[in-house]
């Protein structure tokens, strides 16, 4: 699994994976390659028009 691999113009797999708590409790965060897909169109249905709208890179993450 490549980090670098882009799902979209913008975003990154390695973006949609990373998890500050996955990495300080030692879980793997990786996803299962058949839903690599389905983070793709995440990335190009609704992270890439919300980027659009704003006009301003931002990276997913589920910090509260």
């Amino acid at each position: 699994m490549d980090p670098k691999e882009k799902l979209s113009e913008h975003f990154t797999l390695g973006e949609l994976i990373k998890s500050q708590i996955a990495e300080e409790e030692g879980i793997d965060n990786n996803p299962p390659e058949e839903l690599i897909p389905k983070l793709g169109r995440l990335c190009s249905d609704l992270l890439e028009p919300i980027r659009d709208h704003f006009g301003v890179p931002f990276s997913p993450n589920s910090n509260l």
